[in-house]
């Protein structure tokens, strides 16, 4: 601090500073001048002002000592009421002051000349007031400057709370925390360590993440031995705080060593370190956050102007100028973000725990659906596949119907479950539906036919007991030969009769359009076998040719009749009640729904629920249902028909369209975009 006294020339003999050795003494006849030029030469330094003028400048000298810093220059005032002869001016009356705030800057008035030793008790004792004003104003600036970092300190805690509780990303958490943490101590570097458990039990440090400031480090995860050998290896193990002022001075006691090899491979210097355990609910350590090098030398970096954050360390003599300790009160507060931290990292991995679950129950269940359905082997996949494609190129587009429509992460998951799942309700299915190539189960045509064997066998029985009657008994005669050879004729032509009928319910067995009325081709054949009498074991007459067998060859194109129809279409009842059952985070909720109505078309004839336009199909619902159509048109494996041709396929999907089932902007995205091809490019918006 320097000190300086200033004597208005104009009070002559009135105020004898000769004595004053302790500061420098300073008549002028322009006090303002003056104090313009003191003021100029202190620039950060503190400095003391104590001014001796006359009653008849007291207000100017007062305006210009009223404009002064507080924080850097202090004064005090002392009017002296007298001429330059020393006579007491104004009758002795002291002179008013009339604004109060200029009133407070003079600390005495005189009448009457003053002594040398008055005015050296009053040099000495201003000199006093400076100092301790100083050293007051000092402390209330460091108070300031901590109550401001502290207030700082806990806006950053409840933002870091905020901003953890959101974050699900545990590799984005790593750079979060670690970043916060930097940000509040003023730490040019920082690393997060985490502890693993192998298979085993055995235990080890992941170094998971590391930020240097001053330089540009390339970071990879290593692992460290979960041992005191490392300052980090100790905080996990012991569940200390440790504040190393400098590691360069670690005594032989301290219970830790510093390796400075990092440093040596880096050009760089550790000094100051903390390092805290993060604690999870259960009080267990699962890692440890070690920062380095506090920039938050205040009075560097004041003089430097400069906030932590913007320090490069760069030069040796930066460490020494810029680095300090860290605070004391950052151990506390440390602590708080690393809880924090453990917590927000222990959510996330139970976060991506669920996930992987809920990936492993998706594979087992389509594993399921397949093995009832072996024909439709890697269908689900596919059509995920597709949807998840036609969601990039949804993401993709600027311009059309589709460019307010976006597909973050988590709503492509929402899809990709729902189009994995959307066929799970056939397990709940008779299995034989699936396989179902043809009108009749084979086991149902072999029992026909069968049926028309034993038809055969016992008319072609009667016919040769009425033979060997004819010729048995004595030589046959001419009209005897003539009536077997009659009857043999009867044999021949009902063999043809039955192979023929056979043939025609093979032919019409197939699910392909026949040429012929099925019913008129059914009625035929049901009478050529009404004709054939066929008693079962009891004696009654067998059916040869009953309703269900009927029915099944009535069908006009394709291979289910309308109930095994029903049968199929109720699949995604049965989706829809058991992917509902499932606890979805809140982010997947739609996930039965849009499972549910993979199978509804714009015009209300689709299923189950018979919807009507896009509002009420859910985007997702009528991606999947041109998803589902062009793969179930052009898959290779289905057992009842052959695979369609792509450009078949796209005019059968233009079709449909046409008809006003499915979604004409969807369907033009499908095909400008090549759905059916991989697709690498990234993504636009």
């Amino acid at each position: 601090m320097r000190y300086d006294v200033i004597i208005d020339r104009s009070l002559g003999k009135a105020v004898p500073a000769d004595g004053v050795r302790t500061a420098p003494v300073h008549y002028t006849d322009d006090i303002p001048v003056t104090v313009k030029q003191i003021r100029d030469a202190v620039k950060a330094a503190e400095r003391g002002l104590l001014v001796f003028v006359s009653a008849e400048r007291e207000k100017p000298a007062l305006a210009c000592l009223k404009r002064l810093s507080p924080s850097r220059i202090l004064s005090r005032v002392i009017v002296v009421a007298v001429d330059r002869d020393g006579r007491g001016g104004r009758k002795g009356k002291r002179v008013r002051v009339s604004n109060p705030p200029e009133s407070k800057l003079v600390s005495g008035f005189r009448t009457s000349p003053l002594s040398e030793r008055e005015v050296a008790f009053i040099v000495g004792d201003s000199l006093a007031f400076f100092r301790s004003s100083f050293r007051r104003l000092r402390r209330e600036r460091k108070l300031a400057l901590v109550f401001k970092d502290t207030d700082r300190d806990q806006e950053d805690l409840i933002k870091i709370g905020r901003a953890l509780s959101t974050e699900k990303n545990i590799d984005a958490l790593f750079r979060m925390i670690l970043a916060r943490a930097m940000n509040i101590t003023g730490a040019d570097a920082g690393t997060i360590y985490i502890i693993e458990k192998k298979k085993s039990g055995e235990k080890r440090i992941r170094v998971k993440y590391s930020h240097t400031s001053s330089r540009t480090i390339d970071f990879e995860e290593s692992i460290l031995p979960y041992s005191r050998e490392t300052i980090a290896g100790y905080v996990a193990i012991t569940g200390k705080v440790l504040n190393i002022p400098d590691v360069a001075r670690l005594g032989a006691g301290s219970p830790v060593t510093y390796n400075p090899r990092y440093d040596r491979e880096h050009h760089y210097r550790t000094k100051s370190m903390l390092v805290v355990p993060m604690r999870n609910h259960a009080d267990e350590i699962i890692g440890v956050i070690q920062l380095i090098n506090s920039k938050e030398n205040q009075t560097a970096a004041a003089r430097a102007r400069r906030e932590p954050g913007d320090i490069v360390l760069a030069a040796d003599s930066d460490y020494d100028r810029f680095v300090a300790p860290f605070a004391r009160r950052y151990d506390r507060l440390l602590e708080a973000v690393a809880g924090q931290a453990a917590i927000a990292i222990e959510n996330a991995r139970m976060i991506r725990r669920i996930e992987s679950q809920f990936d492993e129950f998706v594979k087992a269940s389509v594993s399921a659906i397949e093995s009832r359905d072996e024909a439709t082997r890697g269908h689900s996949e596919r059509v995920a596949r597709l949807c998840a494609r036609m969601a990039e190129a949804i993401d993709r587009r600027t311009t059309g119907p589709f460019k307010d429509v976006s597909f973050p992460a988590q709503r492509r998951r929402e899809l990709d479950y729902a189009a994995l799942l959307h066929d799970f309700g056939k397990v709940y299915l008779d299995a034989r539906i699936f396989l179902k190539a043809k009108k009749l189960y084979p086991e149902d045509l072999d029992a026909l036919m069968r049926k028309i064997d034993i038809a055969f066998r016992q008319a072609e029985i009667a016919i040769l007991s009425r033979e060997v009657e004819l010729l048995s008994g004595g030589a046959a005669s001419p009209e005897r030969l003539a009536a077997a050879r009659e009857l043999a004729g009867k044999r021949e032509e009902n063999r043809r009769t039955l192979a023929a009928a056979r043939e025609r319910i093979r032919a019409l067995n197939e699910p392909t359009v026949a040429r012929d009325d099925p019913r008129t081709v059914v009625d035929e054949v049901a009478a050529v076998l009404a004709s054939f009498a066929c008693p079962d074991f009891d004696g009654r007459p067998l059916d040869l040719f009953d309703e269900r067998e009927r029915d099944a060859l009535l069908i006009p194109r394709g291979s289910l009749t309308p109930g095994e129809k029903r049968e199929i279409e109720s699949h995604v009842e049965h989706t829809y009640n058991f992917v509902s059952k499932i606890p979805w985070p809140g982010e997947w909720e739609r996930i039965p729904e849009i499972a549910r109505d993979h199978h509804e078309f714009l015009d209300g004839s689709g299923y189950p629920r018979r919807l009507t336009g896009r509002d009420s199909i859910p985007l997702e619902a009528r991606m999947m249902c041109i998803a589902d159509i062009f793969d179930a048109l052009t898959a290779s494996d289905r057992p009842y028909k052959k695979a369609v041709p792509l450009e078949r396929a796209l005019h059968i999907l233009k079709e449909e369209m046409r008809a006003g089932k499915l979604d004409p902007d969807l369907l033009a995205l499908f095909e400008e975009e090549r759905i059916w091809e991989e697709d690498t490019s990234p993504p636009k918006k």
